[in-house]
């Protein structure tokens, strides 16, 4: 082997090994993934499906399912491929002949590589907005924005995957990629938004009812209070995942930066398959009343019988 050659092999080798060490995030996601996928199925199952909105959200569950799934068969038999075609049949042209060979077999996988991450997103930005509707159920103002936004966020994000393997002059992959990411954590931010000032004003709304106990605050807002703290944090990942997109546009291929934004890449896009899984199940294993009810003496200036109608409704139809 010629040095040029040696130097060749040593960079395929080192970035053989930042793909395989990206896949195994991804491996491993989707054997965690598994998990909740199976439970909120079986959950799900376990109640009626009559409804149009059950139906939905248990078809929505499937596709997620299916996604997940097409994106692990899509990324593994490309990392695949691409070792068979470069170091296990060597091409007579050499190193560079079976570089050139594996990107042309692995082209046809990395076409699609981008959908069923989108498809997952979009359903889970679905899911979420849902969340907030349904904790709004009068507001009608609320559902107009949130759906405004939602319907950007689907326009962006398949813009976005028609033009991935496209060249064009006015518009880049990273800008439509820094598009999606924004748009996306606007529609999870607000609709965590919503949520939040739905448990402070529940929770105003019913803090008499919890002022002699130890348990502060009502099993509704308990509840709404957990969407609200994994919103928040699914929302600093996607915010997390913009800076390393913006940071990384310039970075040298197989930096640090680049591949800290490879493998974080990754945990996003597994974290997304469970998200909306870990909904369904929160909502599954609610049992929350939608009426609460508590009585005071008359010392109280009010009457011996009172009910405070839930600000929030948990819907699970």
């Amino acid at each position: 082997m010629t040095p040029a050659e040696v130097q060749f092999l040593a960079q395929l080798g080192t970035y053989t090994y930042y793909d395989i060490c990206q896949y195994i995030t991804m491996w491993v996601l989707y054997g965690v993934f598994i998990i909740p996928a199976t439970m909120a199925i079986y959950l799900f199952l376990c109640k009626s499906i009559n409804g149009y909105s059950r139906k939905i959200l248990l078809g929505c569950m499937i596709i997620v399912v299916l996604m997940s799934t097409w994106n692990y068969i899509v990324n593994t038999a490309g990392v695949a491929i691409a070792i068979q075609f470069e170091f296990i049949k060597p091409s007579n042209e050499g190193l560079e002949g079976g570089f050139i060979a594996a990107n042309v077999a692995t082209k046809p996988w990395e076409a699609q590589s981008s959908w069923p991450a989108t498809i997952t997103l979009l359903i889970s930005d679905a899911i979420v907005t849902w969340r907030a509707c349904v904790v709004w159920p009068t507001t009608r103002l609320v559902w107009y924005m949130l759906i405004a936004i939602m319907i950007g966020n689907i326009g962006v994000n398949i813009a976005g995957c028609i033009v991935e393997d496209i060249v064009l002059d006015f518009l880049s992959p990273i800008s439509l990629d820094l598009a999606c990411l924004f748009i996306s954590l606007g529609v999870n931010f607000i609709a965590t938004l919503a949520i939040g000032l739905k448990v402070w004003y529940h929770h105003h709304a019913t803090q008499t009812l919890y002022s002699n106990r130890k348990q502060k605050f009502s099993p509704t807002s308990r509840i709404l209070l957990l969407f609200v703290e994994s919103g928040a944090l699914f929302c600093i990942l996607q915010l997390l995942i913009a800076i390393l997109t913006v940071l990384g546009t310039n970075a040298p291929l197989l930096s640090p930066l680049e591949s800290t934004f490879r493998i974080i890449t990754e945990f996003f896009t597994g974290m997304t398959s469970i998200y909306p899984m870990a909904i369904i199940i929160m909502l599954n294993f609610n049992q929350l009343p939608l009426q609460e009810t508590f009585h005071h003496d008359s010392d109280d200036g009010l009457s011996n019988s009172h009910t405070v109608q839930a600000t929030a409704t948990i819907a699970t139809t």
